[in-house]
């Protein structure tokens, strides 16, 4: 339940009363640059190398979101850009994050659920 709880907080709780996300510094947060400019660099050099077309990153710290960012394209054929309110198609991606969902939420509800009743 906290995760779920977590996910709508970020959504919600990081959004100022004209919509508009708070994005902190990563020295805000003490997060190494370093590693945020690796990761940076990681996923252009993907794109790079046609490994996926674009991608979309969102890093948070505590509930506190320090990089919101897109890359590459969303539609190379049109020459559209990605932004970080793209849109993407999960397919049948749904059934895995449902039943990980289940199961969180079961897990959850039932406190002394262990992996000894599976």
């Amino acid at each position: 339940m906290n995760i779920i709880f977590s996910l709508i907080s970020l959504i919600f709780i990081n959004a100022n009363a004209h919509g508009e996300i708070k994005i902190y510094s990563a020295d805000e947060l003490s997060v190494s640059k370093n590693k945020l400019e690796a990761i940076d660099h990681a996923i252009k050099l993907k794109i790079q190398d046609k490994i996926f077309p674009g991608a979309v990153l969102l890093m948070s710290k505590n509930g506190k979101i320090f990089h919101f960012d897109s890359y590459g394209y969303q539609n190379i054929e049109k020459n559209i850009k990605m932004n970080t309110n793209s849109l993407f198609r999960i397919f049948s991606m749904t059934k895995p994050i449902t039943s990980v969902a289940v199961m969180i939420l079961y897990e959850c509800l039932n406190p002394h659920f262990s992996r000894t009743h599976i």
